[in-house]
């Protein structure tokens, strides 16, 4: 009956240990948050939604291929990047991949081995960018036509239209901005192309073609136009190409320097939801436009020498936030905890049980240690910490509950009570009882409570957890 009544206590008190420290890592909901990459900074910011406002939720670093922030219960998290180019980079939303968080590890590892003595026991930017390739037919176009009625008027307008297309056509203003690391220029630029005013030359195209189609007689106008204007009338395809390349162009322009998030392939933002079990590896990535799309060499180079990368894959790393921290280590255990031995000896002509090492220890053992520490607690050089702990060998099956401290957060000290099976005689048996021969010395395990030391050295490198 008192083996069963003590592995009943043992039973309750591991299940009350593992309900307090799940109870532990619960804490009430965080408002969402956002995590923003400053790509040509080169620096990451993690704050609450007003951020960079709220200088209360600021967490940051220098960019970095992985870079890692504590999530809490109930928050989700969105990706920005503050300073896109979208004309020198594309940026794309590479997955989440989700790994087992080191404390969920360490619950794991020491469920493991109690069981096994159980028996015994995308971004969403503006248009891609495109650095104009139609056509260039109208490179000459300097005479000036003499309006004579509403019809000739629209005209002299549209030929206007066409010439100042072509003109904006040939200013190498993508090589402006890719020479430009600094988003501080990337204003004058903006400024440049909103000075463009597509949106009247736009409508002036329209109404010149309309007007043609629209023209009561056959229109002459070989006597008043050039050869590359009556080439280009007769083209609208590549005038509409024209006109639709540079309002694309302009559109992503407007975007530069504008915050953006990170997207999936339908265009919808990607959040990093909390989960308490695993850490999660959200990857964006960054490339540089290539090809048609791409910048030159010059270019490129100028970019690397102030240090921007044209391709990086950034992965950030949210780790759900736990009160306490787990790990498990093997550790060095003494236990004083008296371990008797018991035979049968002659005593005149009687065979007598007797009692053998009284005052010996159980010493030197081997324990799985599980170290609970609270996160308030967790410091780089010294920190304290709960202890719990099992030897998985069947008939020396100890269970350990203490506290201690740990050092660089891989060598700990600690010291607690121990409960241990040792050998007891049988029930009805007693040290001096006369038996017929050793056979009849009959021994059971029962627990014993006593005290213990242990050290616990973690060879793994400290994660900084």
């Amino acid at each position: 009956m008192s083996r069963m009544l003590m592995m009943s206590r043992l039973s309750m008190a591991l299940s009350l240990l593992f309900a307090a420290t799940w109870a532990m890592a619960i804490q009430p909901l965080k408002h969402e948050r956002t995590f923003h990459i400053r790509q040509f900074d080169r620096s990451f910011v993690v704050c609450g939604l007003r951020c960079p406002d709220n200088k209360e939720n600021l967490v940051g670093g220098r960019l970095a291929p992985e870079m890692s922030f504590e999530m809490d219960p109930g928050e989700s998290v969105e990706v920005w990047i503050d300073d896109p180019n979208p004309l020198l980079f594309t940026y794309k939303f590479g997955g989440i991949t989700v790994v087992k968080n080191s404390d969920v590890v360490a619950l794991e590892a020491i469920a493991t081995e109690l069981s096994k003595v159980g028996g015994a026991l995308q971004l969403k930017a503006g248009p891609s960018a495109k650095i104009l390739a139609s056509s260039r037919v109208w490179s000459d176009i300097d005479r000036k036509t003499q309006a004579t009625s509403e019809l000739e008027r629209k005209i002299t307008r549209l030929s206007a239209a066409i010439k100042e297309l072509a003109r904006l056509q040939k200013e190498d203003v993508p090589t402006e901005i890719a020479l430009s690391a600094d988003p501080a220029n990337w204003k004058k630029v903006r400024d440049n192309v909103e000075s463009w005013d597509l949106s009247s030359l736009s409508q002036d195209v329209t109404d010149g073609y309309a007007a043609i189609d629209n023209a009561v007689e056959p229109l002459d106008l070989t006597a008043s136009t050039t050869p590359e204007i009556l080439q280009a009338l007769s083209n609208r395809s590549k005038v509409d190409a024209l006109l639709k390349g540079l309002k694309d162009f302009a559109d992503t322009v407007e975007t530069i320097g504008v915050p953006i998030a990170i997207t999936n392939t339908n265009g919808s933002p990607v959040f990093i939801e909390f989960d308490t079990l695993n850490d999660q590896r959200f990857v964006v990535s960054i490339a540089s436009l290539t090809g048609a799309q791409g910048f030159s060499q010059a270019a490129g180079d100028k970019l690397t020498a102030e240090h921007i990368p044209l391709k990086e894959d950034l992965t950030i790393i949210a780790i759900p936030h736990h009160n306490v921290h787990l790990r498990t280590a093997v550790a060095a255990v003494y236990n004083f905890v008296r371990r008797p031995t018991f035979d049968a000896n002659k005593s005149g002509d009687d065979l007598v049980i007797r009692r053998k090492d009284a005052d010996r220890w159980t010493g030197q053992n081997v324990g799985l240690m599980l170290h609970i520490v609270p996160a308030n607690w967790d410091q780089q050089f010294l920190s304290g910490e709960f202890q719990f702990g099992i030897t998985p060998i069947a008939d020396q099956f100890a269970a350990y509950l203490g506290g201690g401290v740990v050092f660089n957060k891989y060598f700990s000290l600690a010291t607690g009570i121990v409960a241990q099976r040792v050998d007891r005689l049988a029930t009805g048996l007693h040290v001096g009882d006369v038996v017929a021969s050793a056979d009849d010395v009959k021994t059971v395990k029962r627990f014993q409570m006593g005290a213990y030391i242990c050290l616990t050295v973690d060879f793994k490198m400290p994660t900084g957890k």
